[in-house]
């Protein structure tokens, strides 16, 4: 089981996206997530929806090196080529749940919360 309060994902924090606000049409920007669990982590996914090109899963990885309990999963992602918006969350998959790390309730970005469903 993972704990909620030991997930962290902050929109607003240049740790986690390698850009704060708007990312340069066709740039480069590295997402990550923070993860502190004895848990077996199977997979990270990051979803993403682009406005007028649907959606894409891809698989985050963690440095082999990295031993201890807290691990920080991340991936370098193209920005769309053109203006628009992108919504993204984070799916984690242990052996016997999956979770989501999607935006807080009040929908503000900033750090996110970790749910048992995909939330809006």
């Amino acid at each position: 089981m993972i704990d909620k309060k030991n997930v962290l994902h902050n929109s607003q924090n240049i740790y986690y996206p390698s850009t704060v606000g708007a990312a340069q049409a066709g740039s480069n920007m590295r997402l990550g997530i923070t993860i502190k669990t004895d848990a077996a982590i199977k997979q990270v996914l990051l979803h993403t929806w682009e406005e007028g090109a649907g959606e894409k899963w891809s698989n985050l990885v963690t440095r082999d090196d990295e031993k201890s309990e807290e691990k920080f999963y991340s991936l370098v992602t193209k920005m769309p080529d053109k203006g628009g918006l992108l919504w993204y969350y984070f799916i984690i998959v242990t052996g016997g749940k999956t979770y989501y790390y999607c935006n807080n309730p009040e929908m503000l970005g900033g750090a996110g919360e970790l749910y048992d469903h995909i939330t809006p």
